[in-house]
């Protein structure tokens, strides 16, 4: 009985706090415990939540100061690490479209060092030419390095 009477006290009191809340605030409080609701409500047995609901919880907690006292669904530090996940996600994502813009410059410079080796060097064939770009440091194939040498012209002069 102790306990019901405790419990019920401090219900009301978590009420009367609502009284010193911003308007702000109390939207984000309801939106954030409306969204849990509609999460429970979604599954009969333990929630599973869904990408939108993880993203949901990472702005609420860029957006609003208090948003660890109405998270019951998962713990803050859960929502801290799914927030991390992203900051690496977009990071890698941002890391390897550089690294594919430096590879299309090397292809495009390693052929364009192809077809001036092979013009001003008209007796290399591709083997010498691949040995000279490994020790440019680009790593390429001896059969890619002929893809690239410019197409002899048959000569004319022999009938």
């Amino acid at each position: 009985m102790l306990k019901t009477i405790l419990s019920r006290l401090a219900a009301f009191l978590r009420s009367l706090r609502c009284i010193f809340y911003s308007n702000a605030e109390l939207r984000f409080e309801n939106m954030a415990l409306h969204q849990q609701l509609a999460t429970f409500k979604k599954e009969k047995t333990r929630p599973k939540l869904s990408g939108f609901d993880r993203i949901f919880w990472v702005f609420l907690r860029r957006l609003w100061r208090k948003w660890e006292d109405v998270l019951f669904i998962v713990k803050p530090e859960t929502v801290v690490n799914w927030h991390k996940k992203g900051f690496k996600l977009y990071w890698d994502f941002i890391s390897n479209r550089r690294k594919k813009k430096e590879q299309n410059n090397s292809w495009r410079e390693a052929r364009a060092l192809v077809r001036k080796m092979a013009v001003d060097n008209e007796t290399w064939g591709a083997p010498r030419i691949h040995g000279e770009l490994l020790k440019l440091g680009f790593k390429l194939s001896e059969r890619t390095v002929s893809r690239y040498m410019p197409k002899k012209e048959p000569s004319r002069d022999n009938p």
